[in-house]
């Protein structure tokens, strides 16, 4: 990430300042940007040192680990392992001709008492020698764990020396304000309850501006931040497109840092209040489908209580039960399925969980997409530094799959049809916006594309059994909430 801050000096001089995430690999003429929020090597002897000893400890153990003394034991009892088991394993081959013999034998008529004893002369002989290889190995792991407890010993040594160095850093690590007002990361996370700061935190674009802008007496003017240049093939980003920082580590730091200027963090979104009301569009035995606004959470959140389950319990007081069956994410708009008792969740919920249930959805899209139809496979996973944006995993990630379809062309956009074959939490967006996917952000996706009037994305269709009575059901969103030419 990129960025740039615009600040005004005590003559009214416009200054400035330019700042990159992290640190960045060459090409790069450094002097042209501003340095770390903070010199936390400058100022602490004591960190200094304890990164000595990490490296020290570092290089002492890989020293050990290519030592011909450790690697010969660790050979040694590779070896015997492998051993062990391929004689185990032909004894094991032999003993089970030996007992097909004796079945073929048995039917024949054959004396049972010596093919018994023969039965048990192949256990003690397995008995034997799966205790001699184990002697071997038992001894052997003997020698080479006296020795690797010597690595393991220094190993956590290092590991205790880090967390360590890791707490010092971010007691040492303090960010100014425009007020003159310095505060350790560690303090700022602690009052934000935001737990233990991530490693990178203070290395991000916002942090050093605003730190550098402070120290020069600079009042703050305009701030933005951007993706340069390709973006990683996990994360939706694009070239010269501007971001809001990250939540994980940064604004639990820009809190303090805003303090006495005219710049204001982005507004949360679980904070925006919806004055649109819902509206129920289909009522049946134990449910009903309604129109849920763009804007509104699904369920209350952390911070926000107003959503479809309060409303919806303030309109059906009756009702009993979790009443939630599926979500739609708080930007979309459109069609939702609410239970309102017991049987009807758990039945509802079953169709969702078996995928019974067909979810249509529309989106405009910025641009027109190579093809007119497809599917996407891209598997998806929170980024926990960002929440609640999305990344793609192939390692990790959980499978997300979506079918589409070409719709209908408007000014050099495409209307498509989304088919969500799994749930996972922004998955049409990223889908759309993904380089590996559409490549085609939705219109007004503040996330994943640029920011609009609204999210043009619409839950159009349901078609589902009713929870009592199985009867066939298909609703579809009228055509007043869908803004489509």
């Amino acid at each position: 990430m990129f960025g740039f801050l615009l600040g005004v000096d005590g003559n009214g001089l416009t200054h400035e300042l330019w700042a990159y995430s992290g640190s960045h690999a060459g090409g790069l003429d450094s002097s042209k940007f501003v340095g770390p929020a903070s010199d936390v090597r400058a100022k602490s002897p004591e960190f200094v040192a304890g990164e000595q000893r990490v490296g020290e400890l570092s290089s002492a153990i890989d020293r050990m680990q290519v030592q011909p003394e450790f690697l010969e034991l660790n050979d040694r009892l590779t070896a015997i392992r492998e051993a062990k088991k391929k004689e185990i394993d032909a004894l094991k081959e032999v003993h089970s001709i030996r007992r097909q013999h004796r079945t073929m034998q048995r039917t024949e008529g054959n004396d049972a008492i010596a093919l018994n004893r023969e039965s048990q002369l192949d256990k003690i002989q397995m008995r034997a020698l799966k205790a001699l290889w184990d002697r071997r190995e038992e001894e052997a792991v003997a020698e080479f764990e006296a020795f690797n407890q010597q690595i393991q010993d220094l190993i956590q040594e290092r590991s205790m020396l880090s967390a360590s160095l890791h707490r010092l850093w971010f007691e040492q690590f303090t960010v100014p304000n425009a007020a003159g007002e310095e505060m350790s990361v560690s303090t700022l996370f602690s009052v934000e309850d935001a737990g233990f700061p991530p490693a990178g935190t203070g290395e991000c674009v916002a942090p050093k501006l605003f730190a550098e802008a402070a120290r020069r007496k600079l009042s703050a003017v305009h701030f933005e931040e951007f993706w340069w240049g390709p973006p990683p093939r996990s994360e939706v980003r694009r070239h010269r497109q501007r971001y809001a920082p990250c939540r994980g580590r940064c604004q639990p730091l820009l809190k303090h840092m805003l303090t006495d200027t005219a710049l204001v963090l982005p507004d949360d979104p679980s904070l925006v209040v919806c004055h649109a009301d819902i509206e129920v569009l289909h009522a049946g035995q134990g449910y009903v489908v309604i129109h849920k606004p763009a804007g509104l959470l699904s369920i209350p959140g952390k911070l926000q209580s107003d959503s479809v389950q309060t409303r919806i319990a303030a309109l059906y007081p009756e009702a009993r039960g979790p009443m939630i069956v599926h979500r739609l994410d708080q930007a979309t708009s459109g069609l939702m399925l609410v239970a309102l008792d017991e049987r009807s969740y758990h039945e509802l919920q079953r169709q969702f969980l078996e995928r019974k249930v067909e979810k249509r959805y529309l989106a405009l899209l910025e641009g027109v997409p190579e093809t007119d139809n497809g599917e996407i496979e891209l598997p998806l996973r929170v980024d926990p530094m960002d929440r609640p944006r999305q990344v793609v995993d192939f390692k990790y990630g959980k499978e997300a799959r979506t079918r589409w379809k070409l719709h209908a062309l408007s000014d050099g956009r495409a209307w498509v049809h989304f088919w969500p074959e799994t749930g996972r939490t922004h998955q049409l967006r990223v889908h759309a916006a993904h380089v590996d996917g559409l490549n085609r952000p939705i219109v007004g996706d503040s996330l994943y594309g640029s920011t609009g009037e609204r999210l043009m994305l619409f839950a159009e269709c349901l078609r589902f059994r009713e929870p009592h009575t199985g009867k066939p059901q298909f609703v579809k969103l009228p055509q007043r909430y869908v803004p489509i030419p």
